[in-house]
């Protein structure tokens, strides 16, 4: 409730939009996090935080081919990066983008996947 007040009191800053997409997503509230995370990524599009989040939403939704369009933003953005990259093949190949790659499932990880 806290960070959709900060949105609310915020709405032109991407970080505080990230933090409640990524908090929306934690919580499997897939459509709040997309909206949250596409207003992140319209306010700054080089946030890959933001894009990696909602790519990872998108794929939870069915949306296939908007995940990889963000991955591949990222992937631009972060040139060379080979979780990205497996993210990358692994959807491109039919699968859930972190199913047996050595990327670590984001919930599991003690800092955001990309160094922005």
């Amino acid at each position: 409730e806290s960070s959709e007040a900060a949105a609310l009191l915020a709405p032109s800053d991407p970080t505080v939009l990230f933090q409640l997409g990524f908090l929306k997503y934690n919580a499997a509230d897939d459509a709040g996090a997309i909206v949250s995370l596409e207003r992140a990524v319209a306010l700054n599009p080089e946030y890959a935080n933001a894009r990696y989040f909602l790519g990872l939403a998108y794929y939870r939704t069915g949306r296939v081919s908007e995940s990889v369009a963000q991955f591949e933003s990222i992937l631009t953005l972060n040139p060379g990066n080979p979780d990205i990259t497996a993210i990358l093949n692994n959807l491109r190949g039919g699968k859930a983008p972190l199913v047996g790659s050595r990327v670590v499932s984001p919930e599991k990880k003690q800092s955001l996947p990309i160094a922005e």
